[in-house]
């Protein structure tokens, strides 16, 4: 039998400029909602990535404080994603997400 085991990551980085991010509704069918303050201002990338390890979604944002972004992931079949998102220096914020 096959599985597989993965377990969060957290870095000191996460914890300084990415912490107070929320990712909901979780699970959630269609529209997901990533919201919180980061520690000033950055370049951010958002990106899903499936359980085969492909980017299914991606998007760039520039010099943001106050994230409140919503994916569309009506296209994209039921199961397990992670989101992650990285700024210009490196932090990530890496959940996992259940799409019904």
């Amino acid at each position: 039998m096959n599985w597989f085991e993965f377990s969060l990551i957290t870095s000191t980085d996460e914890a300084n400029e990415l912490a107070n991010l929320m990712l909901f509704p979780n699970p959630g069918k269609d529209l997901f909602t990533l919201q919180g303050a980061l520690t000033g201002r950055h370049n951010i990338e958002i990106e899903v990535i499936n359980m085969l390890g492909q980017s299914v979604f991606s998007k760039k944002l520039k010099q943001v404080e106050n994230l409140d972004e919503t994916l569309d992931l009506s296209a994209f079949p039921g199961g397990s994603y992670f989101v992650k998102i990285q700024t210009e220096h490196g932090s990530v914020f890496s959940r996992k997400l259940m799409k019904k």
